[in-house]
């Protein structure tokens, strides 16, 4: 004889900035849109390469790799994920 099998209780987590982030909107919709329609004029616009490919090895900054990335290079390197 089969049990069925029991529904597992899910649990979400939602960090405090997410929470204060959909209660502004909420209350203020407006200037939510009006808070990232700035922050979209602000953003550099899309180009660089344009419609060509590129993998993410291939995406790189003269910024990177540098010492904030450091650790996650070296865990890279002893896990053979470096292609």
């Amino acid at each position: 004889m089969r049990l069925p099998l029991q529904k597992a209780a899910s649990t979400t987590f939602v960090l405090a900035p997410a929470k204060s982030a959909v209660k502004f909107h909420g209350l203020f919709p407006g200037t939510t849109t009006d808070v990232l329609g700035l922050m979209n004029v602000l953003l550099p616009p899309p180009g660089g390469i344009g419609s060509d490919v590129r993998t993410g090895k291939q995406s790189s900054l003269s910024a990177s790799p540098s010492w904030i990335t450091t650790l996650n290079e070296q865990a890279a390197q002893e896990n053979n994920q470096v292609a």
